[in-house]
């Protein structure tokens, strides 16, 4: 599945710029058509130490209902200040965006997710890019054809694929 098809992304620093994690009384994230329950507990120094969430969604049994709590941990960059992140459910790792799908929150990875470049990216066309001699050189024989790297490369940029 790619990023860019999922419809309900939680950004820490859009919850951050918008003031959700300072906020105390409970509110909605809307997304289009869904809307999220939240409500952030708040832990040392009055920063925002997890944020529960509880929204519906169409299971196999119809409308169901789901809640998760998902952890915030703040880092300090070099630049000074701190600096919220998400703390994965399922892997445990930091994370800048959580992905709902299905009924459950996680990161990019651990919802196995990647996103379109990569997908329709070549790294061949690279290559080739890097060395166009070669290229020159095999499309006017200088250079053997052999089935090489670059050849096989070439033959694949040549078809348009």
């Amino acid at each position: 599945m790619l990023v860019e098809d999922v419809e309900v992304v939680l950004d820490i620093g859009a919850l951050k710029r918008a003031g959700v994690l300072r906020q105390i009384e409970p509110g909605y994230l809307h997304f289009g058509d869904q809307s999220i329950a939240f409500r952030v507990r708040k832990g040392w120094a009055d920063l925002a130490s997890r944020i529960e969430l509880a929204w519906r969604f169409h299971g196999s049994c119809g409308v169901e209902h789901a809640k998760q709590s998902i952890e915030i941990k703040y880092r300090r960059p070099l630049v000074g200040g701190r600096r919220p992140y998400f703390v994965c459910g399922v892997c445990g790792e930091y994370a800048v965006k959580m992905y709902l799908v299905g009924p459950l929150f996680a990161c990019k990875k651990c919802q196995g997710l990647t996103y379109r470049s990569v997908k329709e990216h070549d790294s061949r066309v690279d290559r080739l890019k890097k060395a166009p001699q070669r290229v020159a050189g095999i499309l006017s024989g200088a250079i053997p054809a052999s089935e090489t790297e670059y050849h096989l490369a070439l033959k694949a940029a040549l078809a348009g694929g």
